[in-house]
């Protein structure tokens, strides 16, 4: 807090709102941190059932795919395409063309 912002106070005023103010600051950073886990798990979950969606399709006959898919996934045709997108991105981003290698 400035010197202008704690003109008017008493210094115990003046040590309450910076207090205050470094408590709220530390809760935002832990809310914040909190929000990018989340987003990392919720990326790694839809990396996850990607790749899975992809081994499936790769097991179902040619032209049996989105029965296959309507009847055995939670989710909708277009969050499949996402996941699948999503882990074949990814994987093509590991997989190097030099190395071959993950």
């Amino acid at each position: 807090m400035t010197d202008h912002q704690n003109a008017g106070r008493t210094p115990s005023q003046a040590t309450s709102t910076e207090y205050e103010l470094t408590k709220l600051a530390a809760e935002i950073n832990a809310a914040h941190a909190c929000y990018e886990k989340a987003c990392r798990r919720a990326v790694a979950c839809a990396h996850h059932a990607g790749a899975l969606l992809l081994a499936a399709k790769a097991k179902v006959d040619y032209g049996n795919w989105l029965p296959w898919l309507e009847k055995n996934f939670d989710g909708d045709v277009r969050t499949a395409q996402r996941y699948m997108r999503l882990a074949s991105q990814l994987l093509a981003r590991v997989v190097t063309p030099e190395t071959g290698a993950l």
